[in-house]
Order: C-alpha cells, then structure tokens, then sequence
C-alpha cells in the first residue's frame, strides 16, 4: 500500500539538447534547438500527454566560468533562452501541466519577479511555479554593478526576505477585487486592494502589485538546498524542493530531516513535496542501459570535464592529467557557492578517489542525482521502494539527450507506473497546486 495515499509526482528539467554535456553532438533535436520555441513545445506536449505534472527551466544570469576555449565545446547554459519567456510560449501550447521558471532572488528586485510570476499563472490558468535561486556563480556580479557575491549567509538571508516580499504582493489584492461593474463603471473593488508597505533590511516596498491575485493565489514556490540554511529556508517557505541524494539513506534522512523543521514554522509536512533529482536511462536489459550513457560520456571532452568539475569545486583543473585524481589538500573545506555540489564532487574526490574522466562521466549522466538504469519494470521497482521508504514524494527528471530519453520514459515506463497505480491515468484538475496535492493559500 502506497503511504500518504498519493501518487508519485514526477517533473521534467528541459534543457536545449539534454543533460548530458555531450548531448548536442548526438542528440536527435535539431542542431538549432536551443533557441527553437517548436522544440521546446514538443517536448512540453510529450510530457502532457504522459500526465506529468510539470515540466522545469533552469537558469544562470551570466555565462558559466571557465576557459572559452573549453565553454565554446559545450552549450550548457550557452544560448539559453530566459525561462519565463520560454514558459509564457508552452503555456500556449498546452492546458494542463505545470511551468516552473528560475529567477535568482540575488540578481532580480521582488516587485518584478511578483508581477512576472503572477502574470504566468494567469496566462497559463494557475499553471505557474516559482524555483528561487541565491546564485553562487562567480561571473554573475559583474553583471549587475557589484564586485562579489554576497556571502552564503547573507544570500540566504536575502532570499527569505525576498520570498516574504513578493508572497505579500501576491495578497495585496483580495480573491473577487476585480469586479467589472459596467453598469456602476467600476472595475475593480478599491475596498480589497491594499498596499503592502514592507521595510526589512534587504528591501523596502510599499505596493500594491499592479495585477490581480494569481489564480493560484501563490504560484508555487520551488527552492533546492543542502546547506543549513537552505534547509532553514525551504522548510519555512518552500512548496516544492528539489533534492539531490545518491542513497535511499541519504534521502531517508534529508527527507525527515527537512520535513521535522516545518513545525517549528507552523507547517505541516504534507504542505511540502520533495523531489530527487534522477537521471533514467531504459534499455531491454542492463548491459543496453550501460552502452547507451557510455557512448555519451566517450564523448565528453576533456577541457569541459575539468571546467565542470573544477568549477563545482573552486579549483583551477586546467592543467591536471584528465586521468589523474585530484588531491585532498587542492580542494576548499567550504564553499561560497552551490554547497550541495561542493559535496557531493568532493566526495567522489576524496572519499571514492575518483579520476576527472571518472567523475565529469558520472556527473554528465545525472549531475549529482541518481541514475537509474534498465528495464521499464526495474526501473520502476527502485522509484517504488524510494517512496514507500518515504524517502521521496516523486522524481525530477534529467533527460540524458533529447527528445529520446523523455520519449523513453513516457513511453515504456509511464504505463508501467500507472498499472501499478503509482502515477495517476488522467490529471485530476488544472493548476500545478491541484496536481501537486496542494492548497491555495487563503488571503
């Protein structure tokens, strides 16, 4: 019997060619898809019609680090359109599934990404979801006047204060204010508008939004984290999070560990659905899955295996052998950057003593989530018994190379979830909460 009397929730990450670095040498989208809206529509089709609940746009300010020489082999986070444009074009191509963008809550101002956020949802009929980022990347300051990144703690800090902002714009307009009264010539209620006046320590803004309350009420509202305070964070204000853990313990234990801080904010643990990060590759036997990421990952150079790696993990690894180990005493204790890849690469390194061909093939197949490869039944056999241990509420799919590895798993291992009636046959309503199980908010 499936706990907490639910289906799995799944979501997909779309990116231009695929996760994979090496994705764009033989995926089978067009060389210029990246920048392809007819692309991107039908990859969000795909994963309608296989009911999941959201599909995912990742996002970066700025270019990645790194030599040119090396970023110029590789298009991740080259190229890419911005997400909220992107999504406003797929919420018209489709009726049902969620749309999640990424908006950096360092390098935008709350009263902006507000009104974006609030205008997706109504575009899209409550179909909108907000993915919160402190962003850590070291080329991003320059971009908007500033020297540095602002300190891991103080982003964090930032962040809460930002969520709290732009959460109170959303309720500066009572649910029916916009009451279109053509015979008394009143459009909207001025009885239920109210400003928001809101001075804290990073901003200071008064209000009212200049758009009606989302049909949601709150988009939602998706944060991942490993660090303390990113925990602190999500647990208080996240309604999605995406999490990256490589055991069922270590999931076990992420999941009990963020869900057992929502009390002390007043929040239940059903009001928070967590979602590991994981890479699926199907094949008719194991050995096939295994060939498939294999000939993927021969084709990663290796100036873009060092620059991923290296810049996961603030060290220069330009010139190192690709088949060398990096030594322990080159890589920082800490990192003011993404804290749960700094982790997890510097536990390959050190703990595992993984070479960088070794760990840039890993962590092209899935980043630093799982990956889950074989047939569609055993595939489904681990997402099972990572949610009966109550370590998960769905997967987040990174999809190895478009349009195959999503195709592959709407096609074989969707109907394998639904007979086993692990993932619904049909969506139950229309807005991304519905999908997710959760409430909308009251003003």
């Amino acid at each position: 019997m499936m706990p907490r009397n639910r289906h799995m929730n799944f979501g997909c990450i779309l990116e231009n060619y695929g996760s994979h670095p090496a994705a764009w040498l033989v995926s089978e989208s067009p060389v210029d898809s990246a920048t392809d809206a007819n692309h991107y529509i039908s990859l969000a089709k795909l994963a309608e019609r296989a009911k999941l609940d959201f599909v995912f746009v990742a996002d970066t300010p700025c270019l990645p680090e790194g030599d040119i020489e090396a970023l110029s082999r590789s298009p991740r986070y080259i190229n890419g359109l911005e997400p909220l444009t992107l999504l406003s074009v797929l919420s018209a191509h489709t009726s049902h599934i969620g749309l999640v963008g990424t908006l950096s809550s360092s390098y935008n101002e709350p009263y902006n990404v507000a009104r974006a956020v609030a205008s997706l949802d109504h575009l899209s009929g409550g179909r909108a979801a907000w993915n919160v980022v402190t962003t850590g990347s070291l080329n991003a300051p320059a971009n908007f006047g500033r020297d540095a990144n602002l300190d891991h703690a103080i982003r964090y800090e930032r962040a809460r204060e930002f969520v709290q902002v732009v959460r109170g714009l959303w309720d500066t307009w009572s649910d029916g204010a916009i009451i279109r009264n053509v015979k008394e010539s009143r459009y909207f209620d001025p009885q239920k508008l109210r400003p928001l006046n809101h001075q804290g320590k990073h901003f200071s803004v008064a209000g009212p939004l200049n758009i009606a309350r989302p049909p949601q009420g709150h988009p939602v509202v998706v944060q991942a984290g490993g660090s303390d305070p990113g925990k602190e964070l999500a647990a208080e204000t996240a309604d999605m999070v995406f999490m990256v853990e490589s055991s069922l313990d270590g999931a076990r234990q992420y999941y009990s560990d963020l869900k057992g801080r929502m009390s002390k904010f007043g929040r239940r643990p059903d009001e928070l659905r967590l979602m590991q990060g994981i890479t699926i590759v199907v094949g008719n036997t194991l050995a096939e899955a295994d060939a498939k990421t294999a000939a993927l990952s021969s084709r990663i150079h290796e100036d873009v295996g060092k620059t991923v790696i290296g810049t996961a993990i603030g060290v220069d690894l330009s010139g190192m052998d690709f088949d060398a180990t990096i030594p322990a005493d080159l890589i920082p204790v800490e990192s003011n950057r993404g804290q749960t890849y700094h982790r997890v690469i510097s536990r390959m390194a050190i703990e595992e003593k993984l070479t960088i061909r070794q760990m840039s093939a890993r962590f092209a197949e899935s980043r630093i989530g799982n990956t889950l490869k074989g047939t569609p039944e055993t595939i489904v056999d681990t997402l099972e018994a990572w949610h009966l241990a109550e370590a998960v509420d769905g997967f987040m799919l990174r999809a190895m190379a478009f349009p195959d590895s999503l195709r592959d798993f709407c096609e074989l291992v969707v109907p394998e979830l639904q007979r086993r009636g692990l993932m619904r046959q049909d969506y139950a309503g229309k807005t991304l909460r519905n999908h997710l199980g959760l409430a909308r908010p009251d003003n």
